[in-house]
């Protein structure tokens, strides 16, 4: 007996099917194509919608997806590849959180809104890292660095302190996200950045009275060989913590117990970061002593909120190596830190009110070299029996550096530039009356009005954003205002610097 399949299970291809349905070869191979059109579209949405749903923390590069750019403000500074102008559109979109992809946004490392405790903002399935500021300026901006390479290299998510240390900083903490654009070093870092901001609501812990208790490790003592004891700064008073340090090993230090240099490196530090050797220390109490907190309690180094009391002095090789080419504190974290929309708009104003005040506001404000003239501080270096003034550099061996820098941007771009701005933090008037002899320009920030929230940090961060807007750039050999200027200059603007010996 011979069975033949039913005419409804003809395939497509079959006259029978044809007559049946009266559609047409054509017709068929349209349906066909749509239908595999829908079915792998559908694929496609399932797949991203898949990992923008999943909590699991997967590779960020594989979740980077493209986005539109919208139209960005017109000063928003970035590479600069226009000779005439110090400012150029941006091809970056503007600087908000939504614009991240979801292994790199903040909500998905906290629990939700700030907490009076801060544990209970954080996820049981992360770790995470802070530390505390204590230097100056554009120092406690290292200290960041190093706080965000070393979360980096240990796999932990790290926590920022506001900025605290430079003038009255007791009354005007402020937020790392304030100045830098924290969405934009998170996108082109490809690493996720929280700030303490985010997960302890400080208003309220202070109204109420809550202080965290946390155990965090004391290198400084290792670093110091001087130390009676950890750093301690304001930072983790304002934070309402209550610290409790154990001394770190020796071999945290470059250069174990030597007076004459503080660092530790990168790959040690994260090593203490690491289960197998915080158990190996704490298991010699009398080598590692753990001090205890305001309260009483001796805590332990905290697992999931790694804790170290000050990493100004950390390095990837040799000491102060921020400075060096292959620096990858800079090349991965730093080199990122633009500053935010606003600011930029800002510092572009004060140049443009300096060296075009006529123009219109829309144009872009004129070509000029960056000077910085580094006294202030640096005066307790000089001889005391001495004249002031003869310590430091004369504004000859600027000008002469100006004059390089100035026939080497000529060079290669065929622009001559001819405005020089001067930024110090001297007061005396006879000092700026030679300045302004020397045909060199002042950005004025003490005649401007300080922008809303900036309250006594405007100045030094006038000074640092109008730095950064040269195409070219002359500092003061040894000053970290300097060294950061100088790298944001010729990173960013791709122009020429140089240094000038201050004494």
């Amino acid at each position: 007996m011979v069975l033949t399949a039913p005419t409804d299970s003809c395939p497509p291809s079959s006259p029978v099917w044809a007559r049946r349905y009266n559609v047409t070869r054509a017709s068929r191979r349209r349906f066909l194509l749509v239908a595999s059109f829908i079915i792998c579209l559908g694929s496609v949405l399932a797949f991203f919608r898949f990992y923008e749903t999943s909590e699991t923390l997967v590779d960020p590069s594989r979740l980077l997806l493209p986005v539109s750019d919208p139209v960005p403000p017109s000063d928003f500074p970035n590479n600069i590849n226009n000779t005439n102008t110090t400012i150029n559109n941006s091809t970056l979109p503007p600087s908000h959180d939504q614009y991240l992809p979801i292994s790199l946004r903040p909500e998905t490392y906290v629990r939700g809104k700030p907490t009076a405790h801060f544990r209970d903002s954080l996820r049981d399935d992360v770790k995470y890292m802070t530390s505390f500021l204590g230097a100056g300026f554009t120092n406690d901006q290292i200290t960041l660095g190093n706080l965000i390479y070393l979360s980096k290299i240990s796999g932990r998510v790290p926590v920022l302190p506001p900025l605290t240390s430079h003038i009255d900083a007791q009354k005007d903490p402020l937020d790392f996200s304030r100045i830098f654009d924290l969405p934009r070093l998170t996108r082109e870092s490809g690493i996720p950045i929280l700030e303490w901001s985010m997960i302890k609501d400080l208003d309220r812990a202070w109204s109420e009275g809550v202080v965290d208790e946390l155990g965090c490790w004391n290198i400084w003592q290792r670093q110091d060989i001087t130390a009676d004891g950890p750093r301690r700064t304001y930072t983790s008073e304002l934070l309402k913590l209550d610290l409790s340090h154990t001394l770190a090993p020796g071999w945290v230090k470059l250069i174990p117990n030597f007076e004459h240099d503080k660092h530790s490196t990168f790959w040690t530090l994260a090593k203490l970061l690491f289960p197998a050797a915080r158990a190996s220390a704490l298991a010699d109490p009398a080598e590692h002593p753990t001090l205890p907190a305001h309260s009483g309690a001796r805590l332990p180094p905290d697992e999931q909120m790694g804790c170290i009391d000050y990493l100004y002095y950390t390095c990837a090789q040799e000491a102060l190596d921020f400075a060096q080419d292959y620096s990858p504190m800079w090349r991965d974290v730093m080199t990122h830190a633009h500053w935010t929309p606003e600011v930029a708009r800002l510092g572009a104003s004060l140049v443009r009110a300096t060296l075009a005040p006529h123009a219109p506001r829309t144009s872009p404000p004129p070509s000029f070299i960056a000077l910085h003239a580094r006294h202030g501080d640096f005066a307790q270096y000089c001889d005391p029996a001495g004249p002031r003034g003869a310590c430091f550099a004369p504004l000859s061996a600027f000008a002469a550096e100006v004059e390089r820098v100035r026939d080497a941007h000529e060079a290669r771009t065929g622009v001559r530039v001819e405005h020089v701005v001067m930024t110090s933090d001297e007061r005396d008037p006879g000092w700026w009356a030679e300045v302004a002899a020397m045909g060199w320009h002042r950005v004025d920030v003490g005649a401007a009005r300080t922008p809303a929230g900036f309250g006594e940090w405007w100045p030094v961060i006038a000074d640092a954003v109008v730095q950064s807007m040269a195409v070219g750039f002359v500092g003061t050999e040894d000053s970290t205002f300097s060294l950061a200027a100088q790298r944001r200059v010729a990173e960013w603007n791709g122009g020429e610097v140089a240094m000038v010996k201050w004494r």
